[in-house]
């Protein structure tokens, strides 16, 4: 049994959150910016849905490249393209990209390398940039830095850096999901160092694209719960209490007749089993996805409106009542203050018993023991 005093002082301590992840290999990615020039919402996306006809604005990005320190010389990026008729039918290419390869001519239209572009990974530096719009089995986009020394590193935070640019026409009889994949292999869709070696192993991101006539995208306004919110409750082993956790979006968009079905949506946790979407009620531009279950504690859940890749996510971590992601002793900080303020704060409510009262900040230090007896032992 430890000593009362001795847990208090360890508790006000401990300031680590969950072990640290292990860093993400170096990745590239694709991902959508507009459609028909049409920006969408929190772009870039990685899933959307379009029509025949349309004209997809996407860019191809590269991110955490420095895991070990490595900075980042050259890069060149292919197009998989098999991965252009990987729908049901039809295609979806880079504009002018048939004629291209016939006339065996450039293609700014089809593909292109923004220098200015603000995220772009080699900005404001001496570089020999080139898009090949040639290659018959791809576009290709590289850029070699004329300076070694200056070699950017990652800051391995998740942050995208710019590399290209693609537009992707959808072909009048393109219907389907299709899979746009760029090509994995590391010698020619890779990376180098300042001494001309490989950096790796990389991972690579596709994007995925949904066919169908008809398509409409709504904008979205707001969202319940706020995108980004987490909920520090424990949950209530009763499944009509408000604190069984949350098992709904709520989601307002800029129209006052709306028109949507379940298939607009997806939902995703990181497992292999995602709570799946029961219901969805539209009430003028308000509507509402419920789950078959709260979302799971611990991890993200991300529901996304699937015509315009809107994504927003929420999350639970009973005693998190700060919100920050971590459950420690800052949260017992915050709710002690939040107790004294009289702060009405939902996530203060730890027992989920709609009530801020001294329980709260007990059950709070019940939480941060058995996170902190799991770390003696092991466990």
């Amino acid at each position: 049994m430890l000593n009362c005093s001795l847990v208090l002082g360890m508790l006000l301590g401990l300031t680590g959150g969950p072990a640290v992840a292990q860093q993400p290999n170096p990745t590239f990615s694709i991902g959508v910016v507009a459609i028909n020039d049409q920006p969408v919402q929190k772009a870039p996306v990685t899933t959307v849905t379009v029509s025949p006809g349309d004209v997809i604005n996407a860019e191809l990005y590269v991110r955490d490249w420095s895991p070990v320190g490595d900075d980042l010389r050259a890069y060149q990026i292919q197009l998989d393209e098999s991965s252009f008729t990987s729908g049901k039918s039809g295609s979806i290419k880079p504009v002018g990209y048939d004629q291209s390869l016939k006339d065996k001519t450039d293609n700014p239209a089809g593909a292109f390398i923004d220098l200015n572009n603000a995220k772009f990974v080699h900005r404001g530096l001496q570089t020999i940039a080139l898009t090949d719009t040639k290659n018959a089995h791809g576009y290709r986009w590289l850029s070699v830095l004329v300076d070694v020394d200056a070699a950017p590193v990652s800051p391995e935070d998740g942050t995208l850096f710019y590399c290209g640019s693609v537009n992707l026409a959808v072909s009048s009889d393109a219907s389907g999901e299709f899979t746009l994949k760029l090509v994995a292999d590391p010698k020619v869709t890779g990376l180098l160092k300042d001494n001309n070696r490989p950096i790796g192993p990389i991972d690579y991101e596709s994007l995925k694209v949904i066919v169908k006539s008809g398509v409409v995208r709504y904008r979205v306004v707001s969202t319940s719960p706020p995108d980004g919110a987490i909920d520090g409750r424990i949950p209530s082993a009763s499944p009509t209490s408000d604190a069984a956790g949350w098992n709904a979006f709520g989601l307002t968009v800029d129209s006052a007749s709306v028109s949507l079905s379940r298939s607009d949506f997806q939902v995703s946790d990181g497992s292999k089993h995602p709570p799946v979407i029961t219901n969805l009620t539209v009430e003028g531009a308000k509507a509402t996805v419920t789950l078959d279950r709260p979302i799971r504690s611990g991890a993200w859940t991300t529901l996304t409106y699937v015509p315009s890749g809107f994504t927003t996510r929420a999350a639970s971590l009973p005693g998190d009542v700060n919100g920050d992601g971590q459950r420690n002793s800052s949260d017992l900080v915050s709710l002690l203050d939040g107790l004294d303020s009289s702060a009405t704060s939902s996530n203060f409510d730890v027992t989920g018993d709609g009530a801020l009262t001294v329980a709260d900040s007990l059950s709070l230090i019940d939480l941060l023991i058995a996170k902190l007896n799991g770390a003696l032992t092991g466990a």
